[in-house]
């Protein structure tokens, strides 16, 4: 199970199961047990959709969030920033080892490897390309 803190420092719990992934699917309509399918992929959605990230999340933490007398709206309230980002992390690692858990390596693989490629397009966004893949200066360019 992984967790992740929101804005307040409250913790929250995000635990996969097959309970749990049918509560996201009763819920959304979304299956976290099929992630390579969809149109977008559903793991693709889960890295890059703001809006998807918060449902899915929702989902997993409300029985903790019930217990806690909060409400849907407070919760989105609480994943601002660099907090919905810990908690999308949250949820990918416990996504991969749920199905690590089940012996399907190959999905888990496919669901780190998407987190590794949003992890370096992000590391561009923020802070340009690696230095070895900067264009070539048109000084160190031969004149024809």
């Amino acid at each position: 199970m992984k967790s992740f803190k929101d804005t307040t420092g409250r913790p929250w719990r995000v635990n996969i199961t097959i309970g749990s992934a049918k509560r996201v699917r009763d819920l959304l309509g979304v299956s976290l047990l099929s992630p390579l399918t969809g149109d977008p992929p559903l793991i693709s959605r889960l890295t890059v959709d703001a809006l998807t990230q918060a449902e899915v999340l929702w989902a997993l933490c409300e029985p903790d969030a019930a217990d806690e007398g909060i409400a849907e709206d407070a919760f989105y309230g609480y994943l601002v920033g660099p907090t919905l980002d810990q908690a999308v992390k949250a949820l990918l690692e416990e996504l991969a080892d749920f199905f690590r858990r089940l012996r399907r390596d190959a999905i888990a693989d496919e669901i780190d490897a998407q987190m590794a490629r949003v992890a370096a397009v992000m590391a561009i966004a923020t802070n340009g390309p690696p230095s070895g893949d900067s264009p070539a200066s048109s000084e160190s360019i031969p004149a024809p």
